[in-house]
């Protein structure tokens, strides 16, 4: 049986919500001073016409075809028009070039393109809200009709003025450096693993760097302390200084706030509350595995039987899982993919308990309590919930609780079932339960094939910028988000862009940083691991021990 020989560092500090109160203090070496009005209206255009947000984060609104309302990047021009505004042909339908080279003289016919007159602002902007050309012809029904206050319009126009040339650059570019900006809590309470996290990021800076960089660019890392600086001002600067934002752990921001606050900004790897994604962002990389994804593992090893010390050489005939899910989204989410996974199990029969609406977290709990006991006896129980949860299940429910003589378990005791959950979710916190309690805990646990990883690589990268593997697991996820950025710069070629880099990162296959598990990405996928492993805690409570080896979910 593999071990872990460390203690698995401070995960849950990594992937846990985290409340953190900021102040309206700077720090005069991250914030630079505001740019220029005219600098301004161009990135605010630059903004418009990729991602579809103004100036403020706002998506724009439109329409297409026969009124149907769409918005952001949805109707962003680079979408069909390309980031560079070259133009695109696709299914049919031709995007003409959108350099303003382009749009102020006359055109002649080309296959997909009618003859028009030049066009000067007014034509431009009658072209975007009422789908005309320069000549009054309506423009194809794919093309989006716009909705763009004075402010939205103006900014538009200053940027497409500049599209295409040399000086039209993403914030944080020049031919010299590549700006990278990350937001981390390196004062206060949780100072000691944001400076853990800080130093990872560095250590594969600075070996990129040493390398020769990025095409001859430079990495600047400009980290933001989220106890620090104003919200406002973190948001700002990532937004109009730096190229991407990497491992953003961002006080108690889950992803789709924290994609709404740093709209258009490639977001790779967040740690704290975003870890979980709510939902699709095109924005953001994971590169954690989400909870989902070790509850389908989890689901597997209850119906392969692999959960005991001496795991079931077959499947056995039959398998009871319970689960207990909060009313929290990513709760909920992971409950559906339980469900979704038990049908590959014709063996497995699932129990499932949510909570009543309009009932405290106290009554959650305590209907919980009872549902269970109600049940017949279950082979485990899955708690997706606070590590408040998972103690009061395992304890009274569980251990020598009311229903504890009629449980059939697979543990030592005979009597208490596995009680399944992921390991940074719960947190270091369950190290330290009492014996009794921790026999019965059974957790998912994202390490790569070899459990534990082999800190030597990490340790030696951290010692090139003068710091300390002193948290493993934050320091293995930011650095590996930081080795991901690295990649996909790289792959983005000598002239990126933030939605260049976006697409490379799409692109990314089997990409292996030797501190988490091989990363994959795809258009419609953008968590790049979906493995994890299944561990136990030692008798002592001083390490994790591997009870089913990292692998990823059977398939659905």
């Amino acid at each position: 049986m593999a071990r872990h020989a460390w203690r698995g560092g401070l995960l849950a500090a990594a992937v846990l919500p985290v409340m953190l109160a900021s102040t309206g203090a700077t720090q005069a070496q991250d914030v630079a001073a505001p740019a220029d009005p005219s600098e301004q209206a161009r990135r605010a255009g630059r903004s418009l016409f990729l991602e579809g947000r103004n100036r403020h984060g706002e998506a724009v609104q439109a329409s297409v075809g026969s009124g149907v309302a769409l918005q952001g990047e949805a109707v962003a021009c680079a979408r069909c028009h390309g980031p560079e505004g070259a133009g695109n042909r696709e299914g049919g339908l031709t995007a003409p070039a959108l350099d303003w080279n382009s749009l102020s003289q006359a055109r002649s016919a080309s296959p997909g393109l009618l003859p028009r007159s030049r066009y000067d602002d007014v034509a431009l902007l009658r072209a975007l809200r009422q789908g005309v050309d320069a000549d009054g012809r309506p423009l194809s029904s794919a093309m989006p009709r716009f909705t763009l206050g004075p402010r939205d319009e103006a900014d538009l126009l200053t940027y497409l003025r500049g599209l295409g040339r040399l000086t039209d650059l993403d914030p944080g570019l020049s031919p010299q450096r590549i700006t990278i900006g990350g937001v981390l809590p390196l004062s206060g309470p949780l100072a000691a693993a944001g400076r853990a996290a800080d130093a990872a990021i560095r250590s594969c800076f600075a070996q990129a760097n040493r390398d020769g960089g990025i095409f001859g660019r430079q990495i600047d890392w400009q980290p933001l302390d989220a106890q620090a600086v104003a919200p406002t001002e973190i948001a700002r600067v990532l937004r109009e200084q730096t190229f991407a934002a990497v491992a953003p752990w961002w006080a108690d921001l889950g992803s789709q706030a924290l994609a709404e606050r740093l709209a258009g900004l490639p977001l790779i790897g967040p740690l704290g509350a975003a870890t979980e994604l709510e939902q699709p962002q095109p924005t953001l990389f994971a590169v954690a595995p989400q909870l989902s994804h070790q509850v389908r593992n989890l689901v597997d090893a209850v119906a392969l039987g692999e959960l005991a010390d001496q795991p079931s050489v077959k499947r056995p005939e039959q398998a009871r899982l319970a689960v207990i899910a909060s009313p929290a989204r990513h709760h909920r989410a992971a409950l559906l993919s339980s469900q979704r996974q038990a049908q590959n199990h014709p063996n497995l029969s699932l129990s499932v308990w949510q909570p009543k609406l309009g009932q405290s977290d106290a009554a959650q709990l305590a209907d919980a309590q009872r549902w269970l006991a109600s049940l017949p006896p279950q082979d485990a129980v899955l708690v997706l919930a606070a590590p408040a949860w998972l103690r009061t299940i395992t304890q009274s429910g569980l251990a020598g609780g009311p229903n504890g003589a009629a449980v059939r378990g697979l543990t030592a005791t005979a009597r208490t079932p596995f009680v399944l959950g992921a390991f940074a979710e719960q947190g270091q916190a369950v190290m330290d339960w009492p014996a009794a309690l921790r026999l019965a805990l059974r957790l998912s646990h994202t390490v790569p094939e070899d459990a534990p990883p082999d800190p030597g690589p990490l340790r030696q990268a951290l010692a090139g910028v003068g710091a300390d593997l002193t948290h493993p697991a934050v320091q293995s996820l930011a650095h590996a988000a930081a080795c991901l950025t690295v990649e996909g710069l790289r792959r983005a070629g000598r002239e990126p862009s933030r939605a260049r880099l976006r697409q490379a990162l799409e692109e990314v296959r089997d990409f292996r940083t030797g501190v988490i598990g091989p990363l994959n990405y795809a258009r419609q996928n953008h968590v790049g691991s979906m493995g994890s492993a299944v561990v136990r805690i030692s008798a002592d409570g001083q390490r994790l021990e591997t009870v089913r080896e990292w692998r990823t979910p059977l398939s659905q």
